[in-house]
């Protein structure tokens, strides 16, 4: 190898995961269920273990992940991304063995006229 492994950045994504959910501060925006899309990035502290051994127990599971933030999620009823976030980062924080920095971001596109991007609410930070 003509690099250091151990001087490498590594990082894995997990890009618009759409979940459907009674979502808005109002009864009327709840009533209808929408769309809202979770993206997360979780950059190693150091490289996973799976980079050398293949096993899926040497890296973050994006498809446990996944599994888990729809069980959670699909259905509910929520008033605010915020309130979301939070508890979509806590659930994934307790579900991810490796130590390192995750950020996780909620959009939704509510019907305000003239907001082409949607809202988005992000929270970062370091775990384990």
């Amino acid at each position: 190898m003509k690099f250091r492994a151990d001087k490498l950045n590594s990082k894995i994504q997990l890009d618009e995961l759409e979940i459907q959910l009674h979502l808005g501060v109002s009864e009327d925006e709840r009533a209808t269920i929408q769309s809202v899309w979770i993206s997360l990035v979780f950059d190693f502290l150091s490289i996973p273990e799976s980079t050398s051994s293949d096993l899926i127990s040497g890296t973050v599971n994006y498809s446990s992940l996944s599994k888990l933030l729809k069980s959670e999620f699909s259905g509910s009823n929520i008033k605010t991304i915020e309130y979301m976030g939070f508890r979509a980062f806590n659930l994934i924080s307790e579900n991810i063995e490796q130590t390192g920095r995750l950020t996780l971001s909620i959009r939704k596109f509510p019907s305000i006229s003239g907001l082409k991007g949607g809202a988005l609410f992000e929270l970062s930070g370091d775990i384990n």
